[in-house]
């Protein structure tokens, strides 16, 4: 409505605090619509990273109906306050409750809150397959920047029997996500195979989120790691605040070189903090 512009303008400019105060002085001017602005008073409060204040909004809030869009907010607020909490489990239990049909508008928000939730547990198919989900449901383009890169780390970490598990689970979304990671695992050092195949993926999947930064990467790793060359500088921050970091990076890559027999290029490790990069 146009009564909540000033609010909706706090927010779009960062400004949390600003807009609750602004929602919450509509509730009380608009007794009707009350129940809405105090919703959104609770989510400017969560935004700001102000749980406990956006739990009191939500304690005088009472929608109408069971199966309003205010009752889906509230349950979803709820979940949302569960969450940044630590209590994974009771958010995702708040957001399977929700009324059915999930309201539109509320779909981006809940597949994000379930797919961090999952996270938490550990959970990293259901993570996947609300991240998939989630990119369906047409997100912000900085979310869905974010949601890929998420979901493609995620991905990444399952292993060859995991994955197949989700090409042959009858959810098509998430099934080329993994066959692309399975291709992506199996062939990674065998550039020569893995371009084709990436090539043929690609061609099956017109318009895939993961084209072309996703594909590209892939291809792009391959060739570092499968190039013909006698010699690698690995160039690590291995003193100062990276060094933890760095010497996990550095072991990783030593180990992937050693894995890889009598192939490997020579590897020298340099110290960044204590040489000049571009020398």
């Amino acid at each position: 409505s146009g009564a909540d512009a000033t609010a909706r303008a706090h927010m779009a400019a960062g400004e949390f605090v600003q807009a609750a105060q602004e929602y919450l002085r509509l509730a009380e001017l608009y007794p009707k619509s009350a129940t809405s602005h105090q919703l959104g008073a609770a989510e400017a409060y969560l935004a700001a990273q102000q749980p406990a204040d956006a739990q009191t909004v939500l304690r005088s809030t009472q929608p109408a109906r069971k199966q309003s869009l205010d009752a889906a907010r509230k349950q979803l607020l709820l979940a949302e306050i569960a969450l940044l909490e630590q209590h994974a489990d009771a958010a995702l239990e708040l957001s399977a409750q929700m009324p059915d049909p999930i309201p539109e508008q509320l779909q981006v928000r809940r597949h994000a809150l379930r797919a961090k939730a999952f996270d938490q547990t550990g959970a990293v198919p259901a993570a996947a397959a609300e991240r998939v989900a989630l990119l369906a449901a047409g997100p912000e383009p900085g979310l869905q920047a974010d949601t890929i890169r998420a979901l493609w780390s995620g991905l990444a970490e399952m292993d060859a029997g995991a994955l197949q598990k989700l090409i042959a689970s009858g959810n098509a979304g998430l099934a080329g996500w993994a066959e692309l990671a399975q291709l992506a695992g199996q062939l990674r050092d065998r550039h020569d195979e893995l371009e084709p195949a990436i090539n043929e993926w690609v061609a099956a999947h017109p318009g895939h989120a993961a084209i072309p930064v996703i594909t590209g990467e892939i291809l792009t790793a391959s060739r570092l790691i499968g190039g013909a060359r006698d010699q690698v500088a690995l160039l690590l921050p291995l003193n100062g605040q990276f060094a933890r970091v760095a010497a996990a990076i550095r072991d990783g890559f030593l180990l992937r070189m050693l894995m890889r027999g009598i192939s490997h290029p020579r590897v020298t490790v340099i110290d960044t903090t204590t040489e000049n990069v571009v020398d």
